[in-house]
This record gives structure tokens, sequence and C-alpha cells, in this order.
């Protein structure tokens, strides 16, 4: 009789370890799950701070490049507007 008690105490035990590493088990999959959404948030932000950078890279490119043309046709304004102030003052006849 005393055996078999401390069988059944023994199998209680190994039934409550058991339950015991279920919950941890649980627990690990639950903390995995949300440590997969938290990384498809992280790589979510990436790829959009990619496409801004993308989009910001592009902007740039096409500033500088309306710089350029500003910057060419303000010297031939200038040119011009100092032809006409020859022209206005009479030197029209010396300008090259």
């Amino acid at each position: 009789m005393v055996q078999r008690v401390t069988r059944l105490q023994a199998l209680a035990a190994i039934v409550k370890n058991v339950d015991a590493v279920t919950k941890l088990i649980n627990d690990i999959a639950q903390a995995s799950g949300e440590q997969a959404q938290g990384v498809e948030q992280v790589n979510l932000a990436i790829s959009q701070m990619d496409k801004v950078t993308q989009q910001n890279a592009a902007e740039a490119e096409e500033s500088a490049s309306a710089a350029e043309e500003l910057s060419s046709q303000s010297k031939v304004l200038k040119e011009t507007v100092g032809h006409l102030v020859a022209l206005v003052e009479g030197r029209g006849s010396q300008i090259g």
C-alpha cells in the first residue's frame, strides 16, 4: 500500500511537472509570435524609410538639375540685359 501511494505521488509529480513544462512551452511560443510581429513591423518601417530615402535622392537629383538649368538661364539673361543696356545707352554698335 505504501508503495502504491509513493507511485501515485510520483505520477502526480510527473503530471504536475509536465503541466509546468507545457505552460513554459506555450509561453515561449507566444513570446516567439510577438517577436515575429515585432520583426515584421521593423521590416515594414525599414522598407518605408528606404522608399522615402529613394524619393529624397530622386528629388535632390531633380533639384540639382533644375539649379544647373537656372544658372545657365541666368547667365543668358545677364548677357541679354547687358546688350539691352548697351542699346539704351547708345552703345549698340559696340556690342560684340
